[in-house]
């Protein structure tokens, strides 16, 4: 569930190498694991620590896994006392509990924050880093990447298989799995464009402008993620009940509620994406009489479009699989495939969700590819 959160900051950060710094290294005559520990582990560290935070903070956050395993984790414990005993007390108890954790988490890892630069000094000229033969290390390589392959995609989609074969002996509502799929394509695609939109402003300033009040700005970005989805749900229950009643059950509460939850997502891929962007490039645009909105559509943009590709990416797979959101604040009759499937689970009926879980690995997958396909 976790590892894209790290993988994909890391591609985009990766991919922004200049191997010019590789090249010099060597020619200073350090060897190849000298020059990844030296040269490459270090530019890679803002991407791997912040992806590692936010693994760490779903881990603590997610409901649908551990609801359905039956694992009594804080976010289970809130639903129970929220839907089946009515505790409003030691639910908003327990919501602390977890808040106060990820609180602490978030602040430590804002404290350990390296301020060095990861941007060279010279403009260089950027290209595709050599292909470097694995030798005798090839097959342990192709071993290790097919065995997580395998477990996080192999094994899984050939149970849903199994399954959905199952459930074909019976009645499958097609109708109302085609419009689960359109609905949750609908509600990802727009979290994703606005969370990518809200996010820039806020990683181009802790990145520029390091210091108190950027790090109270990103604390108060990041901490939506930090909240369990069914606790931000029921807080925008009670604020469209109470202040807007116009939007309540409706398709803008239900994106207002994902992008709190998710721009994290965006804001850190985008963060090491500027980190890796010379300020001098800038500041020779800016001395050329350009304006600042003309640089930053003309030069920062481009560069950093591997990483705000990287981070609307995520927005959308964690918004397309968002349960507790959907189920809370979704117009009566707009149904997505997460619900579909959570819905069936429920009733121990796990062969009729199989279908659906099938298709929201076929609709999430397309854009996913799209998307990182056009930052190649």
């Amino acid at each position: 569930l976790n590892y894209p959160l790290v993988l994909l900051p890391v591609r985009a950060a990766l991919a922004r190498l200049d191997p010019q710094l590789e090249e010099a290294a060597r020619g200073m005559g350090r060897g190849r694991l000298a020059v990844l520990r030296t040269v490459v582990l270090p530019q890679l560290m803002p991407a791997a620590a912040a992806g590692a935070m936010l693994a760490a903070l779903y881990a603590l956050a997610d409901f649908g896994a551990v609801s359905i395993l039956r694992f009594d984790s804080f976010t289970r414990e809130i639903y129970l006392a929220y839907g089946a005993s009515f505790d409003r007390i030691g639910a908003a108890a327990l919501s602390l509990a977890l808040v106060a954790v990820m609180a602490v988490a978030l602040i430590a890892e804002s404290g350990m924050r390296s301020r060095r630069s990861y941007h060279r000094s010279s403009p260089g000229v950027q290209r595709r880093a050599a292909a470097v033969p694995l030798g005798a290390w090839r097959w342990p390589a192709v071993a290790f990447c097919a065995t997580v392959a395998s477990l996080a995609f192999v094994l899984p989609v050939a149970v849903l298989a199994y399954w959905s074969l199952s459930s074909l002996a019976g009645t499958v509502q097609w109708g109302a799995i085609a419009s689960a799929s359109a609905n949750t394509l609908l509600v990802a695609t727009l979290s994703a464009l606005s969370a990518a939109v809200l996010a820039a402003p806020i990683a181009w300033l802790g990145a520029r402008h390091p210091g108190r009040f950027a790090r109270v700005v990103e604390i108060g970005g990041t901490v939506g993620y930090s909240l369990p989805g069914i606790v931000v749900a029921l807080a925008f229950v009670f604020i469209g009940i109470r202040a807007v009643p116009d939007l309540y059950q409706s398709l803008v509460l239900v994106v207002v509620a994902m992008v709190v939850l998710f721009l994290p997502l965006a804001f850190t891929a985008m963060r090491a994406a500027f980190l890796q962007i010379s300020p001098r490039i800038e500041e020779a645009a800016r001395s050329s009489g350009r304006a600042p909105m003309a640089v930053a559509a003309t030069i920062v943009a481009p560069l950093a479009r591997r990483g705000t590709v990287a981070g609307a990416a995520l927005v959308f797979l964690a918004a397309a699989k968002e349960l507790p959101v959907v189920l809370l604040l979704s117009p009566i009759g707009f149904d997505t495939l997460p619900a579909t499937i959570w819905r069936e689970s429920t009733r121990s009926f796990f062969e009729e969700g199989a279908i659906p879980a099938l298709i929201l690995l076929a609709v999430s997958a397309p854009p996913l590819w799209f998307l990182l396909g056009r930052s190649e």
